[in-house]
């Protein structure tokens, strides 16, 4: 089986607040715990009811798994699903469905060929890639369940993900096997591919900034980042070089570093937006060079 309990990293494709609890029905018993237990346990019920014949199981205040025929087990954690959940509480209910759907992608995919063209790369903070490193250590597979990374920039990681209509698979290294390639030729792969599905870039001014706002909303925002060529355009619209924060999975923000206000001003909301957000990357800015990106450390 291709993919190991902890390593099938289902992400939720976006973005739920408190007005009672979230997610909270009448009498279902998930009235125990802290927030993040409960909140936990309404997913795993919602899970349990929704994709046929999976038995959940809450494994930690924010981590569940779900376990399958066939010996499929999914570790799931809940906590960028809650972040969003928080954010846009009118679609909690409706990002919940698309957890549930993106279950049903893994059970359908459990069995079926990776497709070279599903590869793609993700950009991932050292916080997620220490607790992947830490329940790897814990699981009981083997090398092949490693997973596939490389280590980027400002501290943070590329990981190649096999995208689906309503989620992301974590690869491990038994997929460079099952596809007949290297490390290198996969990366290369996954670029290319990133690079066919991500041309738009799209983007708005942040109100009452001189701040733009990537608008693609295809949950790959950040992963633009690894396509510099892609930004010498927009590097041509701002004030001295460009300047860009990927604060979340789906935020990214530019300027120009002709104005120390603006820059500043990127500093801040990087920061403010890598707290807040779900599915956090860094508050590091960084500058186009024609090198590619380097940190900026202006």
């Amino acid at each position: 089986m291709r993919c190991a309990a902890f390593l099938l990293g289902l992400l939720l494709l976006s973005g739920c607040d408190d007005e009672v609890e979230l997610l909270e029905r009448p009498d279902d018993g998930c009235a125990e715990g802290n927030e993040n237990r409960r909140f936990t346990c309404r997913v795993a019920a919602r899970i349990a009811t929704g994709v046929s014949e999976a038995r959940v199981e809450v494994t930690g205040d924010e981590e569940l798994v779900v376990h399958l025929p066939d010996d499929l087990d999914l570790q799931m954690f809940t906590g960028n699903l809650h972040a969003d959940c928080r954010n846009a509480p009118a679609v909690c209910e409706t990002n919940t469905q698309r957890l549930i759907s993106s279950i049903q992608e893994a059970q359908a995919a459990a069995n079926t060929p990776l497709s070279p063209t599903t590869v793609r790369a993700v950009i991932k903070p050292p916080e997620w890639m220490a607790y992947v490193a830490e329940q790897a250590a814990a699981s009981e597979g083997g090398p092949d369940n490693a997973l596939l990374h490389r280590p980027w920039i400002g501290g943070l990681s590329i990981v190649y993900v096999s995208d689906r209509p309503d989620s992301m698979a974590m690869l491990t290294r038994d997929a460079l096997e099952e596809l007949s390639l290297d490390d290198a030729r996969l990366h290369a792969l996954a670029l290319r591919n990133l690079r066919a599905a991500c041309a738009d870039f799209s983007h708005e001014t942040v109100p009452g900034t001189n701040i733009e706002q990537l608008m693609a909303g295809d949950s790959y925002e950040a992963s633009r980042l690894l396509l510099p060529e892609l930004w010498r355009p927009l590097a041509d619209q701002v004030q001295g070089d460009l300047l860009v924060a990927a604060p979340s999975r789906d935020r990214v923000l530019f300027t120009g570093s002709a104005s120390p206000v603006d820059a500043a001003e990127l500093r801040r909301l990087a920061r403010v937006h890598s707290a807040d957000d779900g599915h956090s990357i860094t508050d590091v800015v960084f500058r186009l060079t024609p090198d590619g990106f380097v940190v900026h450390e202006g």
